[in-house]
């Protein structure tokens, strides 16, 4: 019997409400979830927003030896921008770094918007 770790039963229900604005008010119409096996270390856990011309991928890294951390990239037609990688050795060092990476993301978005404008 594999032990799950509390972060990757939470990390897409997280990322999911960090990260809403994108599909409420960005137009990001596709969510991917993608969930490894859990008996491997290390592992990735991937949620993906994909619309028109741009792509955001929030990433959970499992390691060995405490090497957790979460890390977001935004992907436009002009440029691409990288978010951590932040420490998530717990539920809420992983929460606060989501949070971080979103309140970024959405920056970057409304200066994109606010250029085409």
């Amino acid at each position: 019997m594999s032990v799950v770790d509390f972060r990757e039963k939470t990390f897409a229900a997280e990322v999911a409400d960090r990260f809403r604005f994108l599909v409420d008010e960005a137009g990001f119409t596709a969510m991917r979830v993608d969930v490894p096996a859990h008996d491997r270390r290390p592992r990735s856990l991937r949620v993906a927003y994909v619309s028109t011309g741009a792509r955001v991928e929030v990433t959970l890294d499992l390691a060995f030896g405490g090497e957790e951390s979460v890390s977001t990239l935004l992907e436009t037609g002009t440029g691409r921008w990288d978010f951590g990688p932040n420490v998530a050795h717990k539920g809420h060092a992983m929460r606060k770094a989501l949070t971080a990476q979103a309140q970024q993301v959405a920056e970057v978005l409304r200066r994109l918007e606010t250029e085409r404008a």
